[in-house]
Order: structure tokens, then sequence, then C-alpha cells
């Protein structure tokens, strides 16, 4: 495995957040996403294999806010992108 090195000179360390963490409230079924035409077949997504409920992402929704959280089970679950 190579070895890389943290620049800390090169990293943009801020209190403020530069995109709004999007909060993951409300889930439904792919199949039921699709079935509405919410989620096109070709769409791209970004997949979280969680055990208890895989979690699937619109691509470009993380491209904007490139954080997204929320809670399974009671246990918070975070993503970035």
């Amino acid at each position: 495995m190579p070895h890389f090195n943290f620049d800390p000179s090169r990293a943009h360390l801020s209190t403020e957040d530069l995109f709004k963490p999007f909060a993951v409230e409300k889930t439904i079924a792919l199949k039921d996403a699709m079935n509405s035409k919410r989620v096109k077949p070709d769409t791209e997504l970004l997949l979280l294999n969680h055990p208890d409920t895989p979690i699937a992402l619109i691509k470009l929704d993380m491209a904007y806010h490139h954080v997204a959280q929320g809670e399974i089970a009671g246990e918070p679950w975070l993503v970035s992108f």
C-alpha cells in the first residue's frame, strides 16, 4: 500500500460549512421512486450498503451537498463524496 504524507499547507480547514449537508430524514424504496418517475433508469446513484437498509443517493445531489447524513435504526450514518 502506498504511503502518503498529509501536507497541512494544502488543506482548506474551516469551521464554516461551504455546502449544507444533505439531511436524509425520509427514504422510499428505489423501486417506488422509479415507478413514480422520481428516479429515472439512467440516473447515476451512489450506494450505501448498510446491513439494515441500503441507501441510494442521487449523484447529482451529492455533487452539490458533498455530505449526506441520517439515521438507520437509531444509529447515525454519514456519507461524503
